[in-house]
């Protein structure tokens, strides 16, 4: 098996449409910090005695990335500025250098 690195990453933005959304390369980041997690849903009741009961299914997720990097053109980076200074929720696809791909709603 050869060596990967995973540090290196492509990010693109779904636009909405359906039943088939397309997707678009935002642009490429060196990672610095990627940060994947799952909380748990507490469903504990009155009833539950005093130990917390998790759900089995379900729970929040996170993603988190920080790092540097490039985007692919002006309309990319107007697009993303966008997005995050009107609160536009949209989907989006992190491709990962060793293939691996996360897509996050």
């Amino acid at each position: 098996m050869s060596v990967q690195d995973g540090r290196k990453l492509q990010l693109q933005v779904g636009d909405g449409n359906a039943p088939v959304e397309g997707f678009s390369t935002i642009g490429s980041l060196q990672v610095s910090a990627l940060d994947v997690r799952l909380e748990p849903h507490d469903a504990s009741h009155a009833g539950s005695g005093p130990w917390r009961k998790l759900h089995a299914v379900g729970g929040q997720r996170h993603v988190r990335v920080e790092g540097d990097g490039l985007f692919a053109n002006e309309a990319a980076e107007a697009l993303l500025r966008s997005y995050a200074l009107g609160g536009v929720r949209a989907n989006y696809v992190l491709r990962f250098g060793n293939g691996e791909v996360l897509e996050a709603p």
